[in-house]
């Protein structure tokens, strides 16, 4: 960090800083081995995937990969002190579309919303099922952003449900079919 560069400047994420990077996710997430991961890290957007680091420790990071936001995780004792602020924010100055599955905690969905992301709909993951939440311009989720083998059930835009509703409803019992998710032929 320079005189001149504001403290906690996010900086891109580099090969050299996958074990610091993958030492944090673990530890912020309590787990050993996640391909998720692993994959997210290979496949990040160079600049969009930033870190903040102090005195050479990674104080936290968030991971894009196309115009999905895969994950923003920061150490438990810097967690409140706005480092997610700083991280998500220098995502969004690349990415006004951005699309995310966030973990089914209220509190997490809530700090989304406060971000401009809006609950869109479900899908089916490994996990099971889960929310599925947009931030765009005009708030609503545009053609082409979301991938097309990813199978979202979305909401009506008439619905109004807090995230804390959607999350005691009942899960999807199959992924709905290409003509419910309103999309043309599927190539891939």
């Amino acid at each position: 960090m320079t005189a001149d560069s504001p403290p906690f400047s996010p900086t891109p994420l580099h090969d050299l800083d996958y074990n610091a990077t993958k030492r944090l996710y673990q530890a912020t997430f309590s787990v050993m081995e996640d391909k998720n991961f692993v994959y997210a890290w290979k496949h990040r957007n160079r600049t969009s995937s930033v870190g903040i680091w102090e005195g050479g420790a990674l104080l936290g990071a968030v991971l894009v990969r196309g115009e999905q936001l895969e994950y923003i995780f920061v150490s438990a004792y810097h967690q409140g002190c706005g480092l997610g602020k700083i991280l998500l924010e220098s995502v969004l100055d690349k990415h006004p579309t951005l699309y995310l599955i966030p973990v089914k905690d209220p509190r997490v969905i809530r700090w989304y919303e406060t971000y401009g992301f809006r609950i869109i709909g479900e899908t089916i993951t490994h996990a099971g099922t889960e929310i599925c939440m947009v931030r765009s311009p005009n708030g609503f989720c545009p053609p082409g952003i979301l991938p097309p083998n990813l199978p979202i059930q979305l909401l009506p835009r008439t619905t109004a449900r807090g995230p804390c509703r959607l999350l005691k409803r009942k899960p999807l019992r199959r992924p709905p079919s290409h003509s419910q998710i309103g999309g043309g032929p599927r190539h891939g």
